[in-house]
């Protein structure tokens, strides 16, 4: 099965992640658009990073969350 990739990145780094087995913050680093090693570990997350924190990461997960929940919480709008 070919793996793919759920957000997208630019090119260049989608070839880092893929090639060298790097994850998001590596590739962003080695590319040298930050100065932050795990992106992840700041407030925000890449998703806050990539939008100057219109959306962070803590956001990004909350309303992830809510969504996979729709189906649970309204069973009838999915039968």
């Amino acid at each position: 099965m070919k793996k793919e990739l759920f957000f997208l990145y630019q090119k260049k780094k989608n070839e880092i992640i893929i090639s060298e087995k790097a994850d998001a913050s590596q590739a962003f680093y080695k590319l040298g658009l930050t100065q932050h090693e795990k992106l992840g570990a700041i407030n925000g997350g890449i998703i806050g990073f990539l939008t100057d924190q219109k959306l962070t990461r803590e956001d990004f997960t909350k309303y992830s969350i809510i969504m996979a929940l729709v189906q649970l919480e309204r069973p009838k709008l999915y039968r």
